[in-house]
């Protein structure tokens, strides 16, 4: 995905959560932005070597505010500190312009508490 609605993405993984569901990011494919909401909430993760994992600021569309952008802030750290036991992740997010995306590395992600199995 390349993206999506952050509060839809928090009740997927949620429930990804809750059925100790486990997800996958295929070959050449892309989990941007909310998407990684989805992938932070799952409790087993697979990414294959040549798939992208980008982080930016969420961003509401045109009639957003960054009043309202930062308040999301707060309930997305409870969610990554649920999910991965870490709210780096979200100050991270935040300081990428919702224009922009932040490719993450392997290591990035254990950084951030998202343990990933390399699928080859």
């Amino acid at each position: 995905s390349a993206g999506g609605e952050v509060f839809a993405a928090l009740e997927i993984g949620r429930l990804l959560r809750r059925d100790q569901a486990s997800i996958s990011v295929g070959h050449g494919s892309s989990c941007i932005s909310a998407c990684v909401l989805v992938l932070m909430g799952a409790t087993a993760r697979s990414i294959a070597a040549d798939a992208r994992v980008g982080i930016h600021r969420p961003s509401l569309g045109k009639s957003g505010t960054h009043d309202l952008v930062d308040a999301m802030s707060e309930p997305i750290a409870v969610y990554a500190q649920q999910t991965t036991g870490s709210r780096k992740i979200v100050d991270a997010m935040m300081s990428i312009p919702s224009r922009r995306v932040r490719f993450l590395t392997p290591a990035d992600l254990a950084t951030y508490g998202i343990a990933v199995t390399e699928k080859r």
